[in-house]
């Protein structure tokens, strides 16, 4: 929480005195996209990565935002509503996470919200990429593992894992077989 610029130490070096402005400037240039709403859930203020990631082709700026109820103007798609989450999270009055889409599915967010003195600061992470190479480990995964599986099957031999300290036991498909 922020304390009046009066409420310090006199002694208190002025670096180590944060701002509202210095907070804001902080929040501008931050690689995450950062939304604050305030309780009426009508947009305060978006970051420079929220315009680029939320919406670029909805207004040009955080300007034409200002004021209008955040969603109307952040086309995310959130099971449940996105509007459903933000007023979760307004009523929890605590963090909450949330997945989210954007561009029908095609890239995916995660989102939570925390809240502030009158609002909530929403915040948004990109993790199309990451995601997408999750998925591509698990698919190269599963495709080792079916190769290793007919290898087994034509050589007509199997494999088995012992796991010591639970002292549980695996056999493959081909060693059950044999």
């Amino acid at each position: 929480e922020l304390l009046p610029l009066g409420a310090f130490p006199p002694d208190t070096p002025s670096a180590f005195i944060v701002r509202p402005m210095d907070s804001i400037r902080v929040l501008q240039f931050a690689p995450e996209a950062f939304v604050l709403v305030d309780e009426e859930f009508r947009v305060c203020y978006l970051n420079a990565a929220a315009e680029r990631l939320l919406a670029p082709n909805v207004f040009a700026n955080s300007v034409s935002s200002l004021g209008a109820l955040a969603w109307e103007v952040l086309p995310v798609a959130v099971e449940g509503g996105f509007e459903a989450a933000v007023r979760h999270a307004m009523s929890a009055q605590s963090a909450v996470s949330f997945n989210a889409s954007l561009d029908d599915g095609a890239r995916q967010l995660e989102a939570s919200t925390y809240p502030a003195d009158r609002g909530l600061v929403i915040c948004f992470r990109d993790v199309t990429a990451q995601r997408t190479s999750e998925r591509a480990h698990a698919e190269a995964l599963f495709e080792s593992e079916r190769q290793l599986t007919t290898a087994q099957r034509i050589a007509g031999v199997g494999s088995w894992s012992w796991n010591v300290q639970t002292n549980e036991v695996s056999w493959s498909q081909e060693m059950f077989r044999i």
